[in-house]
């Protein structure tokens, strides 16, 4: 080691002071005469071809010199890289050099005109990525990187075939129920966020009433109203029009909304209607006028309709204006239009219920008698068994459990029973509401509990008293 002069002993450079002082020149701070500057120009893509480069508007500049491009450079054998190239396979990649006579003139690379070639391997991945992800069940990933990708390259013919493919996957999402796997209000987001790729037609008003539906069924109800709204203000005309209104103004009134409801039904007539859509959308308006206390004009609405449904706007509209005599008269003919083939379900026992209440505040001790006559045993070992007895005692009924029993059928809407009809319609094609991977299927329910319950001090009426 003593015949070496620097290796294994200490020593310092004899550059360094200038270095850690700034005083140090290095290549790019030398500047003489005539010199010539020169920048790069990086790919913008991480693999691509390029086509066609225009470098007429960069050359009318001062001070401009000339370019250079990769078809004027010497090749490089492997493993050398090239000094430029036309086929660049990273961002930042070399492909166009310019020289100008100082380095503010280097900068008209922006007058600089390209076209692009997006490679086919990478539209290729892209697509069986998005191919991936759906399969996975990883929508929102899947459209998002095919239309990267497709924006990207909009002129490209695989991009056109990548767009197409978006399509597929959307429709794949909401006509063909792809959806259905996850949470309503996330399909929403995801059908927002994605909503140009909706197709114009039947098949994409069907998407969003099935999205819709949907969210009715889990009483996302603001939301579905928003969906349905659009379609009505924006895209349909006609009787389709119509038939949509109908089902946003059903929405409303379950959002407790009848001003919007009858909005939504004003501003959606249409001329010679299907006879069903008609009687429908007349039930819907009159449901929306007892909301709002428009008694009088609801029963004037159906004055000449004969129907279940119109009975029924009528004796709610005697019972919500305490005219007890004709709330009486107008439940009972509505539990006389009930078809006796079918069971005797909870709406038929709050009719039985409210015609009692009605009677017995009306002083119409017989009509009580005979009504317990009729409807006794439909009313025995019912969820309102108590309460029928109850209301059964007439004017003799202690006063406090009879009101209790008014409270709890105040509760309820003669309207319900169609109000259920629609929406079981509107559902019909909606799954039931996801569950989470792992959690047990939900315990049955309880058995249904008296509506209201009495105190136990009112004796029973015998049958036929």
């Amino acid at each position: 080691m003593s015949n070496y002069k620097l290796l294994g002993k200490n020593f310092t450079p004899p550059d360094v002071l200038a270095k850690v002082t700034g005083q140090a020149k290095y290549a790019e701070d030398f500047r003489v005469d005539g010199m010539v500057f020169c920048r790069f120009l990086p790919s913008p893509y991480p693999h691509a071809k390029v086509k066609k480069i225009d470098a007429s508007e960069a050359l009318k500049m001062e001070g401009v010199l000339g370019i250079l491009t990769a078809d004027e450079v010497t090749p490089q054998q492997a493993p050398n890289a090239p000094i430029l190239t036309n086929e660049p396979h990273y961002v930042g990649e070399p492909v166009l050099a310019l020289a100008a006579v100082d380095e503010t003139e280097a900068e008209p690379l922006e007058a600089l005109r390209f076209r692009w070639r997006g490679d086919g391997l990478e539209l290729a991945i892209v697509s069986t990525l998005g191919d991936v992800y759906s399969e996975l069940g990883r929508w929102r990933d899947a459209l998002s990187v095919m239309r990267t990708t497709a924006e990207r390259y909009p002129m490209n013919p695989e991009a056109r075939r990548l767009q197409a493919d978006m399509q597929t996957v959307f429709e794949r999402l909401f006509l063909d129920g792809e959806a259905d796997q996850i949470e309503p209000i996330q399909a929403l987001g995801l059908f927002y966020e994605f909503s140009d790729l909706t197709p114009v037609g039947p098949n994409g008003d069907r998407i969003v009433r099935l999205l819709a539906g949907r969210l009715v069924q889990v009483d996302l109800l603001e939301q579905a109203a928003q969906l349905l709204q659009h379609q009505v203000d924006e895209r349909l005309e006609g009787l389709s029009k119509a038939q949509v209104a109908g089902d946003l103004a059903a929405i409303y009134l379950m959002d407790d909304k009848p001003d919007r409801a009858l909005v939504a039904l004003a501003g959606s007539r249409q001329p010679n209607m299907p006879a069903a859509l008609l009687a429908e959308r007349r039930i819907l308006e009159a449901r929306a006028l007892l909301g709002l206390g428009r008694l009088d004009n609801a029963v004037e609405l159906v004055e000449r309709d004969r129907s279940a449904d119109a009975q029924a706007v009528r004796a709610e509209a005697a019972w919500r204006a305490r005219d007890w005599d004709r709330a009486s008269a107008e439940l009972r003919t509505l539990l006389g239009m009930r078809n006796r083939a079918l069971p005797f379900d909870e709406n038929d026992r709050q009719m039985v219920l409210r015609a009692g209440i009605a009677m017995t505040l009306a002083g119409n001790d017989a009509g009580v008698r005979q009504l317990y006559r009729d409807y006794a045993g439909d009313m025995a070992n019912s969820p309102e068994a108590d309460a029928f007895e109850v209301v059964a005692a007439g004017i003799n009924a202690e006063g406090a459990s009879i009101r209790e029993v008014a409270r709890a059928v105040a509760r309820t809407d003669l309207l319900d029973r169609f109000m259920t009809r629609i929406r079981t319609r509107m559902t019909a094609d909606a799954p039931p509401p996801a569950q989470a991977p792992g959690t047990p299927p939900p315990e049955p329910p309880p058995p249904p509990q008296a509506s209201a319950t009495p105190p136990a001090t009112t004796p029973r009426r015998q049958a036929g008293t």
